[in-house]
This record gives C-alpha cells, sequence and structure tokens, in this order.
C-alpha cells in the first residue's frame, strides 16, 4: 500500500479525485431529478422541488479569491451538496443543491481573497 509522502502528493490527489466526486453527484442526482444551472447573477431563482440544481461563481485563483457558501438558509427547502471548481487561475464554482420542501429561502455567498471576505451575493430561492 502507498502512503501520501508530503502535503504536495495530497493536494495533487484531491485535485484528481474532485471532478469524480462531482460527476459521481451530478449523476446520482441526474438519474432521479432534472438539474437546473443558474448563472452568479444575484436575484430570484425558481426550482421544483426534489430537482437538483447548480448556481455558479466565478473566481480567481491567481488573486486569491474563492467563494464560500453560508449555510444559513432553511434546510428543509435546500440541502448543499458540494462544489467543485473548474479552471487553473481563473474559473469557475459550481455549487451544487437539491430541492426539497416547496417555500422560499436565501443563499448567501462570500467572495474571499486571502481569508477576508470582500463581497457577498445573495440569491433567493423559490421551491415549487
Amino acid at each position: 500500500m502507498r502512503t501520501l509522502k508530503n502535503k504536495e502528493e495530497l493536494s495533487e490527489m484531491r485535485h484528481i479525485l474532485r471532478p469524480f466526486l462531482f460527476f459521481f453527484v451530478l449523476f446520482f442526482f441526474s438519474c432521479r431529478s432534472e438539474i437546473q444551472e443558474f448563472p452568479s447573477t444575484p436575484g430570484t431563482i425558481e426550482v421544483k422541488s426534489g430537482n437538483s440544481f447548480i448556481i455558479f461563481l466565478k473566481e480567481n485563483h491567481a488573486r486569491g479569491e474563492n467563494w464560500l457558501v453560508v449555510k444559513d438558509f432553511e434546510s428543509s427547502r435546500i440541502k448543499y451538496l458540494g462544489s467543485n471548481y473548474h479552471g487553473q487561475s481563473s474559473g469557475r464554482t459550481d455549487f451544487i443543491f437539491s430541492s426539497g420542501e416547496p417555500g422560499e429561502t436565501v443563499i448567501q455567498f462570500n467572495l474571499l481573497a486571502y481569508g477576508e471576505v470582500i463581497k457577498n451575493q445573495k440569491v433567493k430561492v423559490t421551491v415549487k
């Protein structure tokens, strides 16, 4: 059995395995529901109860930026499944959710640069 010798090898393994996990989650949820994609524009989105959806946000790792989801939304309405970054130094992060009970809730995302919040964005989600 091979052991990881340092943090660089562990980081490399994470980058290799992350796309597989992302596609597994997409495949698993696409087998039972429709997946909707939404760009990073703030406002209101509508999703059907029981479906999965993705909100994607652009970020620039060269400037130390990364988006984080603030998990203070109503968990009965939506469930956060994970995220996946696409790109090298500049790209986008897909935040994957599944919808639950009908109603409304708000998801807040914070953009961090070198550990400091520089921007936040809220998306109102209506589950039908």
